[in-house]
């Protein structure tokens, strides 16, 4: 985390989960086959299709700028202790989607995000749900103690997960379908930088600061 960093002391920021920003490509070609035992909507039609199975072309991950506060300059005199809170904003409006949707049933939507889920191991968006700040994402909480003087800039980044597919149904006649799945990854990764400090920042926090952090914004400035 790029947290403010005095020449005395530091600010710890409390409770935010961070993760390293990348943008990956995984390669396609292997299939993969849906679990047993379903019921509810949909169950039917995925009875007709107890031996389907998925391709998956190019696998894109994506890690965006989802949401950031505005600046805020800090300042801590030698021997104190403050507490600050940053509240962040949405930058974007996301919807998860498999398409196209004239082609696919509700099944084979539900069935491909279940299926890239368990390819990519990350926790994905249901089709249809809307991107939303979480409360708990809304604020960033630090605590620190001085002397310390910067801007400080919180920021929200989402990983976005799109992908194309084709689902085959062995042994009945119903032919492939195939969309495209675009969603992203349920659990959001939060950063808290100060402006102008000279030190490499992952990709989503260099956008935050690039985006907020004004030539006239400098740490101690």
């Amino acid at each position: 985390m790029n947290t403010p960093r005095p020449p005395a002391a530091s600010l710890v920021a409390v409770a935010v989960l961070m993760t390293a920003s990348c943008t990956a490509g995984a390669h396609g070609g292997s299939a993969d086959a849906p679990p047993a035992g379903r019921s509810g909507p949909g169950a039917s039609a995925e009875r007709d299709c107890t031996k389907g199975e998925f391709r998956w072309g190019r696998i894109e991950q994506r890690d965006v700028l989802a949401a950031v506060s505005d600046p805020l300059r800090v300042r801590i005199a030698a021997g104190r202790t403050r507490h600050t809170r940053l509240t962040l904003l949405p930058l974007r409006s996301m919807r998860a989607t498999v398409s196209p949707s004239g082609r696919l049933t509700a099944s084979d939507a539900e069935a491909a995000v279940a299926a890239l889920e368990r390819r990519t191991g990350l926790p994905l968006a249901r089709t249809g749900t809307a991107w939303t700040l979480e409360d708990g994402d809304k604020v960033s909480d630090t605590e620190g103690t001085g002397p310390y003087e910067g801007v400080m800039v919180a920021s929200v980044g989402v990983r976005l997960v799109e992908a194309p597919f084709t689902r085959t149904c062995s042994g009945t006649a119903r032919p492939p379908v195939r969309g495209t799945v675009a969603t992203w990854s349920t659990v959001p990764f939060a950063d808290l930088l100060t402006c102008g400090l000279d030190e490499p920042l992952p990709a989503v926090t260099a956008q935050a600061e690039a985006l907020v952090c004004g030539d006239g914004i400098r740490a101690g400035a």
